[in-house]
């Protein structure tokens, strides 16, 4: 789950202009204390979180603000942290490590790192926040540990999203305001396959009901291996965004 870029992440920022088209320009958003910084989310404020190597040589997850990098800070126990997503509101989601080899789910909000867990496994992680603090991400389960499900947090409770089969992977990368999931998910298709799908709590009943979650499937040959797609965000009207393999390879992808 560590990654190192060799590299310092800036972010283009647009001045309008009624004469011309906006221009944009590069600002570093400098590090906190290292040498490599990874920006990995922003929000309609401007405000960028992402992870940066800090002066004890550790990972540590950031925001942002107004020219001034901050410095998250970490769960009990771990000493490595991932943003990976913000909202309007400023609140922050990604995974702390709680030892050296597990980690948690968290929300940042009101100057403190909250842990939010997992699915019930050792590690868990949000991939994206809607304006109400629901969240998305991967976490397995105690019964299921090497296969993650995708899961909606809202208001203190996990909602599993597995996949249709109940045995492969399903990740969560996206959700709405309405809080609508979307992700990848693997299905059997005289095989498995790797698809897009979306989903929505419809009932209110905090179960994935069957004809609430629909696989979005491939615009490669289907039912043949290599059909793949990975559904990657969606926005507040229900439209998704990601990447598909246009034959019965992996690539090339649309």
């Amino acid at each position: 789950m560590k990654l190192f870029p060799s590299m310092v992440v800036c972010l283009g920022l647009a001045l309008s202009s009624a004469a011309a088209a906006p221009d944009y320009w590069p600002i570093d958003l400098g590090h906190l204390g290292g040498t490599q910084t990874f920006a990995r989310g922003l929000n309609d404020s401007g405000q960028v979180v992402g992870w940066s190597v800090n002066s004890s040589g550790q990972t540590e997850a950031f925001v942002w603000s107004n020219g001034v990098i901050t410095g998250l800070g970490f769960l009990p126990g771990g000493t490595t942290s991932v943003a990976n997503a913000v909202n309007n509101r400023g609140h922050v989601t990604g995974y702390s490590y709680v030892s050296g080899t597990s980690y948690h789910v968290f929300l940042y909000a009101s100057n403190s790192m909250f842990d939010i867990g997992t699915l019930g496994s050792t590690n868990g992680l949000a991939s994206a926040i809607n304006a109400q603090d629901e969240l998305t991400g991967s976490s397995p389960t105690v019964l299921r540990p090497t296969v993650n499900s995708s899961f909606l947090w809202r208001t203190g409770q996990f909602i599993r999203i597995s996949s249709p089969a109940g045995v492969y992977s399903c990740d969560g990368y996206g959700i709405s305001d309405s809080g609508q999931v979307c992700g990848s998910t693997g299905i059997d298709a005289g095989g498995v396959r790797w698809w897009d799908y979306v989903w929505k709590d419809t009932t209110g009943n905090a179960v994935v009901d069957g004809d609430e979650r629909q696989v979005l499937g491939s615009l490669g040959v289907i039912y043949t291996t290599g059909s793949e797609s990975v559904a990657l965000a969606m926005n507040n009207i229900d439209q998704v965004v990601g990447w598909t393999s246009v034959t019965n390879a992996w690539y090339p992808q649309h």
